[in-house]
């Protein structure tokens, strides 16, 4: 994945944009099944604090499930409706969506990640568990 002429990068299990080469911390997949993004055993994460890191892949773990807008090019997490951001120090984290250039990812023609519709089955199903609970009370 990038942005420009930077390559999205596992550096100490933390998400960077560095000078693309071929090496093993910036060769990324895509998990169609879990909508994981995939650096060897490790997936892409959003963490408390709003930066991205890279963990231990938890096929469950909404933080660690993406999608694509193929139109504005903008990278999400399923669970929040920020915007993968690329700070001028190439440090990744989420922000509010403006689509400026720093929020525009180029990925792999291969990949097909999960898009708007996927988000709204997603959240569906969480608001219908919900009620399903509170039914329960």
């Amino acid at each position: 994945m990038r942005v420009d002429n930077q390559c999205m990068t596992n550096s100490l299990d933390r998400a960077y944009m560095g000078n693309c080469a071929s090496v093993p911390n910036q060769s990324m997949s895509y998990d169609r099944t879990t909508h994981q993004i995939k650096n060897g055993n490790k997936c892409l994460h959003m963490d408390d604090d709003y930066s991205i890191s890279f963990k231990i892949c938890v096929n469950n773990e909404y933080r660690q499930k993406w999608w694509y807008d193929r139109i504005t090019r903008a990278l999400r997490n399923v669970g929040y409706h920020l915007c993968v951001d690329m700070l001028f120090s190439y440090r990744l984290i989420f922000h509010e969506c403006h689509y400026g250039g720093n929020q525009q990812f180029q990925v792999p023609s291969g990949w097909t990640i999960g898009d708007a519709d996927y988000v709204r089955r997603y959240w569906s199903f969480i608001l219908l568990l919900f009620l399903n609970t509170i039914s329960l009370l």
